[in-house]
């Protein structure tokens, strides 16, 4: 599968690159997305057809906003709830007897939740004026369903996405080493390591035999669980870069060492950077502003509560179960105590001053190690919530 799916993707590129015009390879690229699509959902193309008719119809609703005069802000937020319902409807609809035949397969796979996310980013845009003219069909499809990021993003901006993709211009042999080697590495994450290391990971952490295995090796499944999760993610964010690169793209990074992380506000800041800064625009600030309406006095409360909420939608963007939202919550509380240790005890402890360089340099390392150890800790156990796996953390916990 992966090595058919590679073979498409070159084939796409080449057709790309031969192209002369930004009609012709707006054509071509649309036809390769839809080919994508329905190499994905060939096994049940009734969802696919749900599919489209869903991106369809938010098309049409989007240039009726932009050309409204009035009502942009209302209109837009109306479709935004009615797109959650949908794919709410469609996650759920499995479960219900009573539906289960209208949509035979729920849509919220991974690569829907990413789609959805650049849907919104439009509507949001074109709702405040910025895509009147720019939004076509055809850049519209094909920033939705761009193959290369359909599956594990990243997450980029319209304006920047299409100015690329119609201004690009031939390669030299560097950039295509270079988009090469990003590929080959990402298949080598995804493919090789993340396979490998998998067997050790939470994942095969089995409930019925959990009281047979010792807490540390449970821990240590939840460490190697995030190395996993880190290998399969970046790893296919690699490959999305480079053949985004082969096709005049250059989208952005997602990870940047997130193991190096000192505290949880650091690890978020490097751990899928694009949907992070997606929260912050579409979600923190926008929150932020309304709640300071209702909180004038209280600019730490704003932004706690703007946090929290923030984390909270962000473990139900993940998932439909309870453990989503437990999982962002427990990140949610875990940016709140480092916010209230920034404002209220990170500025007691600058004041004590070593009495030599020497004894300054030994604390600071200490520090950093301690924040690095604790960060880690905090997000290994978060991957127990992440899971469902909350058995065996209190298993874990009643050990120690």
């Amino acid at each position: 599968m992966t090595l058919n799916v590679v073979l498409f993707s070159f084939a796409a590129v080449l057709s790309l690159r031969g192209s002369r015009t930004i009609e012709l390879k707006h054509f071509l690229l649309l036809a390769f997305n839809l080919s994508f699509l329905f190499f994905l959902f060939y096994w049940q193309l009734t969802a696919l057809a749900y599919l489209l008719v869903f991106f369809v119809c938010n098309f049409l609703l989007m240039k009726l906003i932009a050309h409204l005069k009035y009502g942009r802000l209302g209109l837009a937020t109306a479709l935004i709830l009615g797109d959650i319902l949908f794919v709410f409807f469609c996650n759920y609809s499995n479960r219900l007897n009573s539906f289960s035949a209208i949509i035979p397969l729920p849509l919220g796979m991974l690569g829907l939740s990413f789609a959805i996310l650049r849907l919104f980013h439009l509507i949001v845009e074109t709702a405040k004026g910025k895509l009147i003219q720019q939004l076509t069909f055809f850049r519209y499809c094909n920033f939705i369903l761009f193959f290369p990021l359909y599956l594990a993003g990243p997450l980029v901006h319209f304006d920047r996405f299409i100015t690329q993709l119609e201004s690009s211009k031939s390669l030299n042999s560097e950039q295509i080493y270079r988009a090469l080697s990003r590929i080959v590495i990402g298949l080598f994450k995804v493919q090789v390591l993340a396979m490998i290391i998998n067997y050790f990971s939470l994942q095969t952490v089995d409930g019925q035999v959990l009281e047979f295995i010792r807490p540390e090796k449970v821990l240590l499944a939840a460490y190697v669980y995030g190395l996993w999760l880190y290998l399969s993610f970046s790893g296919a964010t690699d490959v999305a870069i480079g053949f985004g690169s082969l096709l005049g793209v250059t989208l952005p990074e997602n990870f940047n060492r997130p193991f190096l992380a000192l505290n949880i506000q650091d690890f978020w800041q490097r751990w899928h950077m694009s949907f992070m800064a997606w929260i912050k625009d579409y979600l923190y600030i926008p929150l932020l502003v309304h709640i300071r309406i209702l909180f004038k006095g209280s600019p730490v409360l704003c932004t706690a509560i703007s946090m929290l909420l923030s984390f909270l939608l962000l473990g139900i963007w993940h998932g439909t179960g309870w453990h989503f939202v437990t999982y962002g919550l427990f990140h949610g509380m875990g940016m709140l105590i480092f916010l209230l240790y920034s404002l209220y005890i990170k500025k007691h402890l600058l004041r004590m001053k070593p009495t030599s360089s020497l004894l300054a340099a030994r604390l600071s390392f200490v520090l950093r190690l301690a924040s690095w150890f604790l960060t880690w800790n905090f997000i290994s156990i978060g991957w127990f919530f992440y899971l469902g796996q909350e058995g065996a953390l209190w298993h874990m916990i009643g050990w120690l």
